[in-house]
């Protein structure tokens, strides 16, 4: 059935596929791509949209941090089998990332022909105003245009009666709006202290002025890995700290001599996790000292 709406459009007209990373937990891009491939039309011949946000369970698969816009939008392109997508979307504004870092990020992926141009949705008049401000600062691309749900749902309803418009206008926006703050009060920046063990729940931070958001625990390496431990217990605890919601993993290539990062490496090659739910980190350091991680 989705191929018969997807080949009636297009052979309709229709030229515009838009689609996104959350829709169907991202087998909407899946089918769409399996269908173009399939029906090999001209790629010239048609746009594919689709929006970022929302791209899995792990706290740096959400939000338009510079990590997830790159390889959230790599992994829609994987999904829909394309090279290249003609726009892409901010979902939704980010409040935790700084505006700059998501100008920058879009620019990034443009410049690197995975996508042509980048617009918003659901974005306010100022927010759109500030990712202008911020591209004719530094020299980068702003938004070429946005998307909303309430109006694409005014638009469909076709509707005369302007007091029933204000009320869809109102609730499309209330839905909006509490879903968002309910997933910000999931996710709203914390500090240091905040995360509880006795009530077990992870809790998340942005690291310092970016909006990558990382675990209020974070697991070091120079203790433990190559040195103190064995193998196969330094899975363990990876593996722990992984299903526990650590999402951080830090290293040197000073620590136990450069093993703690060949260990570090090994342990996540064989776990096979998503490489966009967790993050490392690790740091050059020219002493090599037996106690160069005190400086390092």
């Amino acid at each position: 059935m989705s191929e018969q709406i997807v080949t009636l459009a297009y052979e309709s007209g229709i030229n515009i596929f838009d689609t996104a990373e959350v829709y169907a937990a991202g087998k909407a891009e899946i089918i769409l791509g399996k269908i173009l491939q399939k029906k090999k039309w001209r790629r010239s011949s048609y746009i594919v949209s689709t929006k970022l946000y929302w791209g899995g369970k792990a706290e740096t698969e959400k939000g338009l941090s510079r990590k997830h816009i790159v390889e959230g939008l790599r992994a829609s392109l994987d999904r829909l089998q394309l090279d290249y997508v003609d726009i892409v979307f901010a979902n939704k504004p980010d409040p935790n990332t700084p505006m700059e870092e998501i100008v920058r990020s879009f620019t990034h992926v443009i410049n690197n022909n995975m996508t042509f141009y980048w617009g918003t949705s659901r974005w306010s008049p100022t927010e759109v105003m500030e990712a202008y401000s911020v591209a004719r600062q530094f020299n980068l691309i702003p938004p070429v245009g946005q998307t909303d749900e309430e109006d694409d749902w005014l638009d469909m309803l076709e509707m005369n009666d302007e007091r029933t418009a204000k009320k869809v206008r109102s609730y499309s926006m209330n839905e909006t709006r509490k879903d968002d703050e309910d997933r910000e009060d999931r996710h709203a920046p914390i500090g240091p202290l905040d995360w509880i063990p006795a009530v077990g729940v992870m809790r998340y931070r942005n690291f310092g002025r970016s909006g990558l958001r990382v675990s209020q625990i974070g697991l070091g390496t120079w203790v433990t890995f190559g040195s103190q431990i064995t193998d196969e217990m330094s899975e363990q605890i990876v593996t722990l700290a992984y299903e526990s919601g650590i999402n951080i993993f830090d290293t040197a290539e000073v620590y136990a001599a450069g093993k703690a990062e060949i260990i570090l490496g090994k342990i996540l090659q064989k776990k096979k996790w998503r490489r966009s739910s967790y993050i490392v980190s690790t740091t050059p350091c020219p002493d090599a000292s037996p106690r160069a991680h005190l400086s390092c």
